[in-house]
């Protein structure tokens, strides 16, 4: 492709280097908070815990090799695997029917506000993340009445 001065915009790659970017690119969506993971882990003692996440279909089975405490939530959802991503309806329609709940069941965390809108537009309760703290102090609130 050339800008409209004639400079080239992109170069094709080889297929090593795509190799290396691909890994690359997987390697960072491996990359976890354990603090957050051993929180997530402690909250199966008061709810069912389920992982949405718009991780590609060719990272997700590397995903779940290198984080094995996934095979311990309830539910693990890759929208690459579940032809859905957020904040496409979809996608939590997806994970209600996994879980056999109503989406009035569902307390919906993420970092991104329009996939919160997007599930509260669904009937969920949802929260924005931006903290643990913050995050506990809503899951006070939520888990009283789905606890």
């Amino acid at each position: 492709m050339r800008h409209p001065d004639g400079r080239q915009l992109s170069l094709p790659a080889h297929p090593d280097r795509i190799e290396e970017l691909r890994l690359a690119d997987i390697d960072s969506w491996s990359r976890v908070d354990d603090r957050m993971v051993a929180y997530v882990q402690s909250l199966r003692d008061s709810a069912e815990v389920a992982l949405l996440s718009n991780i590609p279909a060719d990272h997700a089975d590397a995903f779940l090799t290198a984080q094995p405490w996934l095979h311990h939530l309830d539910h693990v959802a890759f929208s690459g695997k579940i032809r859905a991503a957020k904040p496409d309806p979809a996608a939590f329609r997806h994970c209600t029917a996994a879980l056999h709940a109503d989406p009035t069941d569902f307390l919906f965390v993420d970092d991104r506000a329009e996939n919160v809108r997007a599930a509260r537009s669904l009937g969920m309760k949802g929260h924005v993340f931006t903290g643990r703290d913050e995050l506990a102090a809503a899951l006070r609130t939520w888990l009283p009445s789905h606890g």
